[in-house]
């Protein structure tokens, strides 16, 4: 499960990041590739999820980003369709992307939970 995470640690910016593909990259079944994560309390979707979204938040608050749009940002970290990224970010932070940035710019610190 190490080598899994670590891999999509360092590919999270691909588009097609699935369990399918995964499970193609890594010779393995679909099904091999869910119940290897059963075991971390996360879908395979979920971890992915988070790492895209840990990854955006830090983009935004990084001033040498600043000139980078909302969809820019969606792009890099892997999500295809910026509407989407907006609606997973806010549930996970409870703000959109650009009041997240527009919070830290101010110096309100917003939650990294």
């Amino acid at each position: 499960i190490n080598v899994l995470r670590s891999y999509v640690t360092r590919h999270y910016g691909h588009h097609d990041l699935r369990a399918d593909t995964l499970a193609k990259h890594f010779g393995i079944s679909v099904r091999r590739m869910h119940q290897l994560f059963e075991a971390t309390d996360q879908t395979v979707s979920q971890f992915i999820n988070d790492i895209r979204l840990t990854q955006a938040a830090t983009i935004l608050i990084d001033p040498d980003k600043a000139c980078c749009s909302v969809a820019d940002v969606a792009w890099q970290v892997g999500y295809a369709d910026p509407s989407y990224f907006t609606r997973r970010f806010k549930r996970r932070f409870g703000c959109s992307p650009r009041t997240y940035r527009q919070e830290h710019r101010s110096g309100r610190v917003a939650r990294l939970s």
